[in-house]
């Protein structure tokens, strides 16, 4: 007995004209017809199944080999996925765009900031970064990447490539500074707005150094460049030239060496230097140990404009709505209004609101009133 006449026995569901309009569809000539018969019976669109099928079809060759048997797909979108995230080989052509950009040459290293995927694959050639795969590529893409080509390393040396990355969604706050400003290492994460360092091997090195010490990452980079703060400045270069962290050491690095931040006028103090040079959005202090008392929140929530409260995303709400600054009626009116305007469901706020063990009893009225209000919608 064909495959066909299975199907139809099988799905009598389908019907015996949709088994033969599927078989007909089959771009391979019947090896797919089972399959696309019973995703039609399992309720998937047929036209959804054909096209699926025929660019899988289409891609095959150039998928895994693990990956190009149909029937290790659970559905038609799988399937449709693995077909798009392959794209045909093709040889870059003398004057195509590269995909990066040279920003610094040194003897011993060269730094290049990748603008396309086909920079990250070219340059990511013998490592094992993720973002040189066309697959998870997409992912990584609105990040910045910075990459350091070294020339006194072997190509199988983990030292032989860095990649780093600052990521878009990224706002370098203040509180991170002071949480690493005490740290041995000179490039901490706050000083440098956040960029990661990867290795050839594709290893994060925690604190920046390797599982040898062999230094943090800065100065073998220096190193290799020959030159005291090299990276440091392609950094600076690649994201557009401005050290706001210079006026930061200036006037915050005192009061963290002093003590860190402890108490409400050391807060106030940092959030006014914050606010007068508009280096970052002085409601991410909010969250910090020293904002307990409902004046210092107060007066910080202040000193942000209406954009820097619309700048707070879903994340920075609910990190907020967890903090003792709801216990402040404007900051908690705010926020859940801001909530509300960034689609967050009004359980969801309730819930945040009610896991605070920080609030206080007006602050738990409050919460009740706008239960009965939004969630329940009581007049």
């Amino acid at each position: 007995m064909s495959r066909r006449s299975e199907s139809k026995e099988k799905f009598t569901d389908v019907g015996p004209d949709t088994v033969d309009a599927l078989f007909d569809a089959d771009p391979s000539g019947g090896g797919y017809g089972t399959w696309m018969v019973a995703r039609v019976s399992a309720g998937e669109p047929r036209d959804v199944v054909v096209a699926a099928v025929q660019a899988f079809h289409g891609a095959k060759r150039r998928l895994p080999k693990k990956e190009r048997d149909l029937c290790a797909y659970a559905d038609a979108a799988s399937v449709a996925r693995a077909a798009t995230r392959t794209a045909p080989a093709r040889r870059r052509r003398r004057g195509d765009d590269p995909g990066y950009t040279l920003l610094r040459e040194y003897p011993g290293v060269a730094f290049y900031r990748v603008d396309s995927y086909e920079g990250m694959r070219t340059l990511g050639r013998d490592t094992k970064w993720c973002t040189t795969s066309r697959q998870h590529w997409p992912n990584y893409s609105g990040n910045l990447f910075v990459i350091a080509v070294s020339r006194l390393r072997g190509k199988r040396d983990a030292y032989s490539k860095f990649v780093m990355m600052l990521r878009e969604s990224y706002t370098p706050s203040p509180l991170q500074y002071v949480k690493y400003a005490t740290l041995k290492n000179k490039w901490s994460y706050a000083r440098t707005n956040a960029w990661s360092f990867y290795d050839a091997k594709d290893r994060q090195p925690g604190g920046f150094h390797d599982a040898q010490d062999r230094g943090p990452i800065e100065e073998i980079l220096d190193m290799l460049a020959g030159e005291v703060g090299a990276t440091r400045g392609v950094l600076l270069e690649a994201q557009g030239g401005t050290d706001h962290h210079e006026i930061f050491d200036e006037h915050v690095v005192p009061f963290v060496r002093a003590g860190g931040l402890v108490g409400r006028g050391r807060l106030l103090e940092v959030a006014r230097v914050v606010a007068a040079h508009g280096l970052f959005n002085p409601l991410s202090l909010l969250d910090h140990p020293a904002a307990r008392h409902r004046d210092a929140c107060r007066e910080v929530a202040s000193l942000a404009t209406d954009e820097q409260w619309a700048a707070l995303g879903i994340g920075a709400v609910r990190e907020l709505l967890g903090q003792p600054a709801v216990n402040v009626p404007e900051i908690f009116d705010r926020l859940v209004a801001r909530g509300r305007d960034i689609g967050m469901c009004p359980r969801e706020v309730v819930n945040l609101l009610i896991d605070n063990k920080k609030l206080t009893k007006p602050t738990r009225l409050r919460v009740v009133e706008h239960l009965r209000t939004e969630v329940f919608q009581l007049g």
